[in-house]
């Protein structure tokens, strides 16, 4: 367990620098909830209050736009954390629902285009 978790905060650490300089007011979700979003196969962890919270302050961020830019680079960051980081991608879809957050914007369209 405490090799996982030190695995954890390293992946957090390398994709806080992996990102692109575009994603940097949307890091705070994607750092947040790692221990969600990586791939772990055997545990089925749920999305934390901070990964909640960091994803209803990212995807508010992204919606408060009127000219919708926010939106396509959130999405943006969402496939790169795909692509990228291998962060599960049927788990990048998830934070709005298991979080409660209501979207302006299909988050299926962001992640799998």
């Amino acid at each position: 367990m405490f090799a996982m978790a030190c695995s954890l905060v390293a992946t957090t650490l390398v994709a806080s620098q992996q990102l692109p300089t575009t994603c940097k007011p949307y890091e705070i979700l994607l750092d947040y909830c790692v221990p969600y979003l990586v791939f772990t196969t055997g545990f089925d962890f749920k999305p934390t209050t901070p990964c909640c919270e960091g994803a209803t302050y990212a995807f508010n961020k992204a919606m408060s736009d009127n000219t919708c830019a926010s939106i396509v680079t959130i999405c943006y960051c969402l496939w790169f954390a795909k692509a990228y980081l291998k962060y599960d991608p049927s788990k990048l879809v998830n934070p709005p629902s298991e979080c409660k957050i209501k979207l302006s914007f299909p988050i299926n369209t962001c992640i799998f285009g």
